[in-house]
């Protein structure tokens, strides 16, 4: 309401307030104010009360309006860093199977002030592949300014690398990033020319921008590989090769995180003088041809050094001599790494010795932990499993004519006396007096884990008159002198611990199992399950029965969730694994037919050609 109005208002409120006290003083107080004027009165109010409310929201809105800028708001410089990063491809092998730069594509079409800004941010152009199309690798050149460079290169050779040897021989000072793949041609001798080129251009002079350098020698499937200089970069971060060997260098890599050598020509006397020159190291892989052989190798010439910051081993294809020797001075070198291993080849082999290599026998006998995961294989009589031990071990052993039983026997056998904990994780468990016996050779099981579709055979093998073949001859030789036990022992006399994990399991056998512990004094004090039964939505208190015969109970439902990926590893996709004889061919990458997409791959770079 203006001002004048509700001044003019105020002022006739209250000569008419006047005019009523006087008509009550003189009519003896039985006038009442006029209604109408009462209703003004109370809808003014009411009007003023939303009028400060709405004001207060509008504020409000206002301040956190101002907090969320849309992108379309954004300076030029910021909306260019958007793009940087949305476009950047953190693992530079992807370039692999990219045919066009189609996100930058769409980056540029979306509207004139982003092709604007896309065109000045030269960030956004330091990605670059030399299996597009000449004329976009040269406007991406042209308009990367003086970026740091991400160049990838993938089966360059002689005759197809003028390209690539020109851009690297005038760019090689700014390229952080660079993937060079390339397949020997004997016609030309290309091989000899490139190997020589790139070890001249990488290892003449220092690259300080250098991070990240990955180089493949020949085809995956071939058993190919040269010899060339190791790179001149202080500060890589990450190298990864294959089927190159390193040459004797003074060279040192201080800062190198990550080293990944696969189809490795090198011994192991070479790889661990190449190891010398990397203090800190945190990730290793190394490979060899699965077909690849090896004379006896000798660590006599082995110098000691140490690699303290080393955290993760990951070893495939050595035989088992020249795995020994690896793990020997890789342990001793880095005590806080943890090992994935892969034998190479184990088929015909009955007992863990013959199996495995002698260091992995001697660690395993004095594991007090061990875990057993096997998974299925295409055939019926070989099998597949992951047999993790201390300290930080995992072992992948690979079409075993050993079956989980045969492989408890086979730690009988050879003895694991300090073993203490243990994890079977299988579709089916062994028969039951298989699993007595390897629980009698183990007394002093403290902790048992199992992850099965059946159960029961580990309830009956837990029982005191489960049979054994040493039970069997006790028993005959008893009945022979004409004497009868009078008690039988009670299997796994300590056992504390009793973990089952996505089992189904009769809740009366584990009812009678814990019952039949408590009663002969040795009761299992720690229960976890992450299975519940039929029963429980009958109990007032889920299993109720079965939390009174232990000390702690413990229900754990997302061990599926953390557990999701536990069980046969894959590899991890490096780019330089790669088995298939098209992913390293010239004609993958620069021939085939293109899609609709690709047949104009120059569409939407320039100005001229804009909508």
């Amino acid at each position: 309401m203006p001002d004048g109005i509700d001044e003019l208002y105020q002022g006739f409120q209250t000569k008419l307030e006047a005019l009523i006290v006087q008509a009550r003083v003189e009519g003896g107080g039985h006038v009442q104010p006029f209604p109408k004027m009462s209703k003004f009165l109370k809808g003014k109010s009411y009007l003023d009360y939303i009028t400060k409310n709405l004001a207060r929201s509008m504020a409000r809105v206002n301040r956190e309006t101002n907090y969320h800028v849309g992108i379309g708001r954004l300076p030029d410089e910021v909306l260019g860093r958007i793009m940087t990063y949305y476009v950047w491809i953190s693992k530079l092998t992807r370039l692999r199977h990219m045919e066009s730069p189609k996100t930058w594509k769409v980056l540029c079409l979306v509207c004139t002030r982003w092709r604007n800004v896309a065109f000045h941010t030269p960030s956004l152009w330091n990605q670059i592949s030399f299996s597009w199309e000449p004329r976009l690798v040269n406007l991406f050149f042209e308009r990367n300014g003086v970026c740091p460079l991400s160049l990838f290169a993938m089966a360059i050779t002689d005759r197809y690398g003028d390209a690539f040897k020109e851009r690297l021989e005038k760019e090689v000072d700014r390229i952080s990033r660079l993937f060079v793949g390339w397949i020997p041609d004997a016609r030309e001798e290309s091989a000899y020319v490139m190997d020589r080129f790139l070890e001249d251009q990488l290892c003449s002079k220092e690259l300080p921008n250098l991070t990240n350098l990955y180089l493949s020698y020949g085809k995956a499937m071939l058993s190919e590989s040269t010899a060339m200089k190791p790179p001149n970069a202080p500060n890589l971060l990450l190298l990864e090769v294959r089927g190159i060997k390193f040459l004797p260098s003074t060279i040192s890599f201080p800062k190198l995180r990550a080293l990944k050598i696969r189809d490795s020509p090198m011994t192991i006397s070479e790889i661990f003088s190449f190891l010398t020159s990397c203090p800190s190291l945190g990730i290793l892989t190394i490979s060899r041809r699965p077909s690849s052989y090896f004379a006896t190798e000798s660590d006599l010439s082995m110098e000691t050094f140490s690699l303290p910051k080393l955290k993760k081993v990951t070893v495939r294809y050595f035989n088992n001599s020249s795995l020994s020797l690896l793990l020997n001075k890789l342990i001793e070198s880095a005590p806080s790494a943890s090992f994935d291993l892969s034998l190479s080849d184990v088929r015909g082999a009955q007992t863990l010795d013959k199996m495995f290599p002698e260091t992995l026998v001697s660690l395993l006998r004095s594991s007090p932990e061990i875990s057993i995961d096997v998974f299925n294989t295409y055939l019926k009589d070989e099998t597949s499993y992951i047999l993790t031990f201390a300290p930080k071990i995992q072992v992948k052993v690979e079409r075993c004519s050993l079956d989980l039983k045969g492989l408890l026997s086979a730690l009988i056998q050879l003895g694991v006396p300090q073993l203490r904990n243990i994890k079977l994780k299988c579709d089916r468990l062994p028969d039951v007096e298989s699993l007595a016996e390897f629980f009698v050779a183990c007394p002093d099981l403290l902790k048992i884990g199992l992850e099965t579709k059946e159960l029961k055979p580990f309830f009956t093998a837990m029982k005191s008159d489960a049979p054994t073949k040493d039970r069997a001859l006790k028993d005959s030789e008893e009945n022979s002198e004409g004497a009868t036990s009078q008690t039988t022992p009670l299997i796994l006399p300590h056992l504390g611990e009793l973990n089952i994990f996505e089992s189904p399991y009769s809740r009366s056998d584990l009812k009678n199992f814990l019952s039949d512990r408590q009663d002969r004094g040795a009761k299992v004090h720690c229960l976890k399950m992450a299975h519940d039964d039929e029963e429980w939505s009958y109990d007032d208190i889920p299993l109720k029965d079965i939390k009174a015969l232990v000390d702690v109970f413990k229900f754990v439902p997302e061990y599926r969730r953390q557990n999701q990926n536990y069980g046969p590893r894959s590899e991890a996709s490096s780019g330089l694994e790669c088995h298939c004889e098209g992913c390293l061919s010239e004609e993958y990458h620069n021939g085939g037919e293109k899609s609709e997409d690709s047949m104009d791959p120059l569409a939407g770079f320039y100005d001229d050609d804009y909508w």
